[in-house]
């Protein structure tokens, strides 16, 4: 699907990702259909492909993987854009980072948390249960 075939509220999104090496996957896959792992290796020098693709789903956008037989008959992956209506909103910010007081906090209540429900016998809660939950 060339670029002129998408909704343009979905060429909208792309226009907003964030981050080079999300943008580099963004840019070439419209530019010419999809991107391979080799791709991103050779042309963009990334050690670890998929994560480069990666950090473009985790801005929401819909990203299909597939395989692809390269010249020399190695199976490799490839990346295209999936169903713009699978575009994930809540996610269109990216990875949230967390403080580095709330990182160094957390286990010391999860600590807390575990003892202390050890010491009144209550079950103690898994991350789904809904405490855990963002609302």
């Amino acid at each position: 699907m060339d670029q002129h075939n998408y909704p343009k509220s979905f060429l909208n999104l792309l226009k907003n990702v964030k981050g080079k090496r999300s943008q580099i996957v963004v840019q070439h896959i419209l530019e010419h259909g999809y991107i391979t792992s080799e791709e991103l290796q050779r042309q963009y020098g990334y050690e670890h492909p998929p994560r480069a693709v990666r950090d473009v789903r985790e801005q929401g956008i819909p990203i299909e993987t597939f395989r692809i037989t390269t010249p020399e008959g190695k199976s490799i992956a490839a990346y295209r854009f999936g169903d713009p209506s699978e575009v994930k909103n809540h996610r269109l910010k990216g990875r949230i980072v967390l403080p580095k007081s709330l990182k160094e906090t957390l286990p010391l209540f999860l600590l807390m948390l575990s003892v202390d429900t050890i010491n009144t016998g209550l079950p103690i809660p898994h991350f789904s249960s809904p405490i855990f939950s963002p609302k």
